[in-house]
């Protein structure tokens, strides 16, 4: 999985002692860009471009083409990131979800470890009890 670096101005930057120094860097992992991607082949652009054609055309009684929405689009997301989106201390981090999951698989790694090795022990026990219990293999003389 690669990982893309930005600047809040949306510039790519390489990740490099310096350039974590001296600038604030948002992550965005390439898997976040497929997924979303994927989901335009699969369901097309008009999701997205619905909300600003609904907005101009109520605001304004104007009629967008896609193009013009995917545009107005772009000129908005062109000039970085807005004040009120930004927050440096987990911009830069991983998937905050990823981070949870590795959480969560740990707790659950924590109780399932002993809660296996007990299970295990118990099987081999009672595999060997059913063992005992089962009549032998002696050959039937008639």
């Amino acid at each position: 999985m690669g990982k893309t670096y930005y600047t809040y101005e949306g510039k790519k930057k390489t990740l490099g002692k310096l350039s974590a120094m001296f600038n604030d860097l948002v992550l965005v992992e390439d898997d976040w860009v497929a997924a979303i991607q994927k989901q335009f082949k699969v369901r097309g652009y008009q999701h997205l471009l619905a909300f600003v054609k609904k907005v101009v055309r109520h605001e304004l009684s104007v009629d967008l083409t896609d193009a013009q929405a995917w545009l107005v689009l772009h000129d908005l997301t062109n000039d970085g990131v807005p004040m009120a989106l930004r927050d440096i201390e987990s911009d830069e981090d991983a998937n905050a979800a990823q981070i949870l999951k590795s959480a969560v698989a740990g707790v659950a790694n924590t109780v399932l470890v002993p809660f296996e090795a007990t299970a295990n022990a118990f099987k081999k026990k009672k595999s060997a009890e059913i063992d005992e219990e089962l009549p032998a293999d002696d050959t039937v003389e008639e």
